[in-house]
């Protein structure tokens, strides 16, 4: 056989086998220390990644080999890192003690090596003490091959990572030592004699008497939305002052990738005076839905394409017990300097009820209040542990009902202004349905 011939043939054997063996490779190097952060003008020790905070934005395509090599730099805890919602071999998940992963002991190294199976908006965090909550979280965008969007309407000129997350001057924990000490021990809204006195002008002595005596013997607050109160909310690690600033040009779309990496507060994101239409729910796409507002729960993400046509506009995330917001900008990146925030009014926060609290109206009169288990009323964790429990509901897909969008959607809706429109309750089942199970 002729060399040439000898050439062909190793080529074209070459060509068969490319499409599995040549698969790029993209590489990321995390080092995992703490530092000393200053966010609201206090420095405090949180978790750093590659000598920042937050960690950084990972990006792949679809049929990457990605190999992520995690340094802990940490002299005296284990660390982690799980990529949430991904499809991986167990090993790879990233949850200490979930099939053999073991964590990743100070001074150690661990390879994460994975091919990349599915494209979308995801994130990345600890999994090991209270590090999330300290700040070890970061945004992790996989694109469709060759960067082409799945469909028609997902085509946009810009693309932007909106990562929402919240900062407390106390670390995890003594967060979690305040809660173990107490369960309201952050609950500085609560209801007033004003409050039950009005509640008494509404409904009457006996239905107050009994709403309240419910309430009290569950050991429960009715302003209970939030675990934790005394957050400064971010966006992209920047607090509102520092006023994160996306750009674009006339005429352009923008993909805005939201992401809630927060601890545990649930956020109603708006920006006024500008349509967003939904596209993707937790990396999966969705039958566009327009919106002028949206709820998003701890751990979700929501795509949204927006079209804007004035100068600037301001994104604004209201957490959910009305505590504060999480501020950001749009801007035409014709003019210059960036637009000042204008920090909005709070509205009035809701108070919970039987309904969202899972019981029925009609029956509750005659139960036995005594007989409810009151572990359902346990801190929520600062360690996103949670999370696994949280998204392995989301495999019957029904993660927008269990998370937010679901029993705390008809509190919210009482407090919407009358200038937003609420998501249809068709629509979020649509997103539900279409929702990809989410693992650990």
């Amino acid at each position: 056989m002729s060399a040439k011939i000898y050439a062909g043939v190793i080529a074209s054997f070459s060509l068969l086998f490319a499409p599995a063996s040549w698969a790029a490779i993209k590489e990321y190097h995390l080092n995992i220390d703490q530092g000393m952060v200053n966010i609201t003008g206090k420095s405090v020790k949180r978790m750093t990644v590659n000598g920042k905070f937050i960690a950084p934005l990972l990006e792949f395509e679809e049929g990457d080999e990605a190999v992520i090599h995690v340094h802990n730099q940490l002299k005296d805890q284990d660390t982690s890192l799980h990529w949430h919602g991904l499809l991986l071999p167990g090993l790879m998940d990233g949850v200490p003690g979930f099939n053999g992963f073991k964590g990743i002991q100070p001074n150690g190294s661990f390879e994460y090596r994975f091919k990349v199976r599915q494209n979308g908006t995801y994130w990345y965090h600890a999994h090991s003490k209270g590090q999330e909550q300290d700040g070890l979280y970061g945004a992790l965008v996989i694109y469709p091959k060759g960067k082409q969007p799945v469909a028609q309407h997902e085509k946009a000129d810009r693309d932007y990572v909106v990562m929402l997350s919240d900062f407390h001057e106390t670390d995890s924990d003594q967060i979690m030592a305040n809660l173990k000490k107490s369960a309201e021990y952050y609950q500085n809204q609560r209801e007033t004699v004003g409050d039950v006195w009005q509640q008494v002008k509404q409904k009457g002595l006996k239905a107050t008497w009994q709403d309240r005596s419910m309430w009290n013997q569950m050991r429960m607050l009715k302003t209970d939305l939030s675990d934790v109160t005394g957050y400064t909310f971010l966006v992209n690690g920047k607090t509102p002052q520092q006023n994160w600033t996306g750009a674009f040009s006339s005429g352009e779309k923008v993909r805005l990738r939201f992401i809630n990496a927060s601890a545990m507060s649930f956020f109603d994101v708006r920006i006024p005076n500008l349509k967003m239409t939904v596209v993707s729910a937790d990396g999966q796409p969705v039958k566009p839905v327009a919106v002028d507002e949206f709820r998003i729960g701890a751990a979700e993400t929501y795509d949204v394409i927006v079209e804007p046509k004035q100068a600037h506009y301001q994104i604004e995330a209201e957490s959910i017990d009305r505590s504060g917001f999480a501020i950001a900008t749009l801007q035409r990146d014709s003019v210059a300097p960036p637009a000042q925030i204008k920090m909005p009014k709070a509205r009035p926060r809701a108070l919970l009820t039987m309904q969202d609290m899972g019981m029925d109206h009609g029956t509750h009169a005659q139960m036995d209040m005594k007989d409810m288990d009151h572990a359902a009323h346990k801190p929520i964790s600062t360690d996103h542990s949670d999370h696994t429990a949280m998204k392995m509901s989301d495999m019957d897909h029904s993660s927008h009902d269990s998370m937010g969008m679901g029993k705390m959607n008809d509190m919210h809706q009482q407090q919407m202004s009358s200038q937003h429109e609420n998501v249809k309750a068709e629509s979020v089942q649509g997103w539900a349905n279409a929702s990809t199970p989410i693992g650990h």
